[in-house]
């Protein structure tokens, strides 16, 4: 009986302890990313924001395209959402 009125105590007070935080979300400002430019293509540049490729999970690459800079067509072998 004990433990299942500590389980309740614990389960009550885990939402305020999740709301009480007061690190707001703070933007990614461009200026403030590592972008990193390709070898062979200095009009494209790329930055981790979140994440990495090799893991099974979402992540988030930036990339910035300066006037005349292409991306070849390619494909992956892995399900993907980009957003232009």
């Amino acid at each position: 009986m004990q433990r299942v009125l500590l389980l309740l105590l614990l389960l009550c007070g885990l939402p305020g302890t999740a709301l009480s935080g007061d690190a707001a979300p703070q933007p990614i400002l461009p200026d403030a990313v590592p972008w990193s430019g390709l070898p062979n293509d200095p009009a494209v540049q790329a930055a981790w924001l979140l994440g990495s490729e090799q893991a099974a999970e979402p992540y988030v690459l930036r990339v910035k395209l300066a006037t005349g800079g292409r991306l070849p067509p390619h494909a992956h072998p892995d399900e993907r959402t980009s957003t232009v």
